[in-house]
């Protein structure tokens, strides 16, 4: 995994699954070490270096668990199931063409989103090299993975199947949105990013139990 800093890599959501199945991750801190990562290939001949974003998560399911999940909150039944399907559709109607598509997450416990490269794309990290030297800091396209287990997204599926056109909906998705690029380093503008906590504080702080 590669990364500016350690406190940089430790908040990746990227690595979530890996540390909840207590698998152990290389973290790379030199621009140079993704190419020497793409030379090498293996260690020792028996075991491929994979980034994290590209590692087949089916593999994984083998690993149990050291941290366990506490949710507060029951599994979706089959009717919301088919609700939560609706909301993934509704969400990729919002983004559009700035993503490849929009599917629940497999690796994802801490975070409500991310965003995830389509396999057999290189890294993140080699794509944003990439950028710079070419001086293009436009966002490439990636598929927006949602954590269907996250508060956040559990409420949203809520306001959602009370109103699909309710304006949160649409808010948030972009916030959500929004907050991934600045995690990958991609977002140019962040003036509606701002303007819109701002705007999402606003409201939550009026419905704070404290206020008077």
């Amino acid at each position: 995994m590669s990364g500016a800093s350690r406190e940089a890599l430790n908040s990746d959501p990227h690595l979530e699954i890996f540390r909840c199945k207590g698998i152990e991750v290389l973290y790379l801190y030199e621009p140079v070490d993704e190419f020497v990562m793409t030379g090498l290939a293996k260690y020792k001949e028996d075991y491929m270096l994979t980034s994290v974003e590209q590692a087949q998560l089916n593999k994984l399911d083998g690993f149990e668990d050291v941290q366990k999940q506490e949710l507060d909150f029951e599994k979706l039944s089959d009717g919301e199931e088919k609700v939560f399907e609706k909301l993934l559709t509704k969400i990729k109607d919002i983004l559009g063409d700035r993503v490849k598509d929009v599917r629940e997450s497999k690796r994802l416990r801490d975070s409500a989103s991310c965003l995830v490269s389509p396999e057999g794309e290189m890294t993140s990290h080699m794509q944003k090299i990439l950028h710079i030297m070419n001086k293009d800091m436009t966002p490439p396209k990636k598929i927006f993975e949602v954590n269907k287990d996250h508060k956040l997204i559990r409420n949203l599926l809520k306001i959602y199947k009370n109103d699909p056109k309710d304006p949160f909906v649409v808010e948030t998705v972009e916030q959500l949105f929004e907050s991934a690029l600045l995690l990958e380093g991609y977002l140019s503008d962040p003036h509606k990013l701002v303007n819109r906590i701002q705007d999402i504080l606003e409201k939550s702080s009026e419905w704070h139990p404290g206020k008077k």
